[in-house]
């Protein structure tokens, strides 16, 4: 019976001694660490060296430094754990001990503590539209705003100050109604803890048409017309602009500058103005071309040109009493006047479009639409003439009251007569 006894006693020594030998040999966690990560608290740990009988790790959790109880496990080449059941304004103990194969603990590690707060403001996301600083042609605009607060919870979400009502998701949706222009949109969210968080959304209303700046003649004496402007988009800015559908090159200043093939007469100058958005304006013009007949005679020859093209006529121009004298008829009808010759009172009259003028052989005083008026206030010897058969008028009075334009070259003594003057 002693011998039995001693046997079990001496069985119960070696088992105590191999456990304690096994827990002071096993390593034990050290610098065990807490870090909260939003919803979770996550462990880390070392060990001082490497120990080849750890098996892995097992957590130990309270609420309080005693009664620590297990939570969890870690693999053994897995120096952390993440705890997920916890809630917000607890304070939560941890500790951690290694084990080996036969379920052999170490010693336990530091006991460090965290207190589970909410700091973090919610988490705000502008779902629709998907662009902020954009533009766009609708006035209805609707807003959806995406928003997370997984610790203490949402609590309010402003929309330039007016609260939008929950509805117990993570999506909320509202309308709204743009003005022209800039339109902005503050949004903020609070957790209950009164953490903030906030995003701006800027939107442009642009349904304005571009504006064209052109300064256009209401006449034109030129047949190819230079048309030159500028192009303001106050908004999105400009798609493209067309001149009697024809696609205009505009700098990125808006600037264009091109050349139109005008018919004589009326002509249309229709402008379509487009944006990036498309809004579209059309703009006409009209410009009336005025074909000019350029006449150029020189005194002593019997050469003139029309228009640089020369013809011969069969009176040289003179000079008598220091005034230019010329055959009408030559210059009449190139200008497109009517030249009438009265026998009976040896009157010359000449008519073209609302002008007409009345002159008599030798007599110093013209009728201009029906006004008696001196032919050269400043030498009464300036009068009509005859030679060789031809009405020779002095150019200047009868070219100018017939709205032409009249130059003297005094070196060639060239008249240049231009019609219509401008």
């Amino acid at each position: 019976m002693k011998k039995t006894i001693f046997l079990i006693t001496l069985i119960i020594s070696i088992l105590t001694i191999n456990n304690l030998y096994s827990l002071n040999l096993l390593e034990k966690p050290i610098n065990l660490t807490a870090t909260q990560e939003d919803y979770k608290v996550r462990l880390t740990w070392q060990l001082s060296k490497k120990d080849d009988n750890i098996s892995g790790f097992e957590i130990f959790r309270s609420e309080n430094e005693r009664n620590l109880y297990p939570i969890g496990r870690a693999y053994k080449d897995q120096l952390y754990f993440l705890d997920y059941s916890i809630f917000l304004d607890k304070t939560y103990y941890y500790m951690v001990k290694s084990y080996d194969k036969d379920g052999i603990y170490s010693e336990p590690s530091n006991i460090i503590s965290i207190k589970i707060i909410d700091d973090k403001p919610p988490e705000l996301q502008i779902i629709e539209p998907t662009d902020n600083n954009y533009y766009t042609k609708e006035e209805k605009l609707t807003i959806l705003i995406g928003v997370k607060d997984n610790m203490s919870g949402l609590n309010s979400l402003l929309v330039n100050g007016v609260k939008i009502n929950k509805c117990g998701c993570s999506t909320f949706t509202e309308n709204y109604t743009l003005i022209e222009g800039k339109n902005e949109f503050l949004i903020e969210a609070e957790d209950y803890k009164g953490n903030k968080s906030s995003l701006t959304l800027i939107v442009f209303l642009d349904k304005t048409p571009p504006k064209l700046n052109a300064n256009l003649p209401i006449n034109s004496y030129d047949e190819s017309l230079k048309v030159k402007g500028k192009i303001i988009d106050e908004g999105i800015g400009l798609k493209t602009g067309y001149l009697n559908n024809i696609e205009l090159m505009v700098d990125k200043n808006g600037n264009f500058e091109t050349y139109l093939l005008l018919k004589e007469g009326e002509n249309e100058l229709k402008f379509r103005l487009i944006d990036k958005l498309d809004n579209e304006k059309e703009e006409t013009y009209k410009v009336n071309y005025i074909k000019r007949t350029v006449l150029k005679l020189q005194i002593g020859k019997k050469t003139m040109y029309i228009n640089d093209s020369p013809k011969e006529i069969d009176v040289l121009p003179i000079i008598i009493e220091g005034r230019t004298l010329i055959p009408i008829r030559w210059v009449a009808e190139p200008l497109g006047a009517e030249v009438a010759w009265d026998g009976v009172e040896r009157k010359v009259t000449v008519t073209l479009k609302n002008a007409k003028i009345e002159l008599w052989i030798g007599k110093n005083i013209a009728r201009v639409n029906g006004v008696d008026t001196p032919i050269d206030p400043d030498n009464p010897k300036v009068v009509p003439i005859i030679i060789n058969g031809r009405t020779m008028l002095p150019v200047r009075f009868v070219a100018e009251n017939l709205g032409c334009k009249v130059d003297w070259d005094p070196d060639t003594k060239t008249v240049t007569i231009t019609y219509p003057k401008d």
